[in-house]
């Protein structure tokens, strides 16, 4: 496993190649009401923010983060007997606080979406849709996060309320494509615009300096997870890899 602390107890910036119309809200699942209103990162900005046609500002991911401090000697305690030591080692563990926050966020996101009729995973394959028409189950699946199998689950409740239509590809006739509907591009819109509200409620919590600092240590977190570099992560992949939703 590789150890992204560097020789003077500081981590390694991962690298991010960053296109010119990336923000923080692709592929994270902020999403954006309209494609069109991403734009590049104003240099005037103190934030590095790039307003849309209606003045919103969205966050730009700088091309490299700085360097944070590492802690290669760290360790975590054996399991001990009683109710205070479960408390206790249970608050160094990072991966709980990762997964609770996880779970509060989905929760949040699924409450939102309910009066849409969607679930997390319908409307993270529909935001992807959004973004990239006519992509392949397999690519809708790595977008979101999910098996290939849900996603086949996750295509067919679409297709049955005609928000997608799928269509075998122009260049593999073998592989079908999915593109959203008319219907469900408006639906998809009406229930970004929720979805986003989360995505705000937690960004509205910190500052911007703390957003950019936070989304380096979740990098961090999955990079120590990693066998390999810390991966470039190019925003304009014509599929982007992680969750959308």
């Amino acid at each position: 496993m590789s150890n992204w602390c560097g020789p003077d107890g500081l981590s390694q910036p991962l690298r991010v190649a960053v296109s010119p119309r990336a923000v923080d809200a692709v592929p994270y699942s902020g999403g954006v009401t309209d494609a069109s209103s991403l734009g590049t990162a104003d240099a005037s900005s103190p934030d590095g923010a790039s307003p849309s046609a209606d003045g919103t500002r969205y966050d730009v991911e700088p091309a490299r983060a700085p360097s944070l401090p590492c802690d290669p000697a760290f360790r975590l305690p054996a399991p001990r007997r009683g109710e205070g030591e479960l408390a206790a080692d249970a608050e160094l563990r990072l991966g709980l606080h990762i997964k609770l926050a996880e779970q509060a966020m989905m929760s949040a996101k699924a409450e939102a979406l309910r009066p849409f009729d969607l679930t997390v995973a319908q409307y993270g394959a529909m935001l992807s849709l959004y973004y990239v028409p006519g992509q392949s189950p397999s690519q809708l699946a790595r977008a979101v996060a999910v098996t290939p199998q849900t996603m086949g689950a996750t295509l067919d409740k679409l297709a049955s309320k005609s928000l997608v239509t799928r269509e075998p590809s122009k260049l593999h006739r073998k592989v079908l494509v999915v593109t959203l509907t008319p219907k469900g591009e408006k639906l998809l819109i009406e229930a970004d615009a929720a979805a986003r509200a989360v995505e705000e409620r937690i960004g509205q919590a910190f500052s911007a300096d703390e957003r950019a600092q936070l989304r380096e240590l979740l990098k961090r977190v999955s990079a120590a997870l990693e066998e390999s570099d810390p991966p470039v992560s190019a925003a304009n992949e014509s599929v982007p890899r992680g969750s959308v939703a």
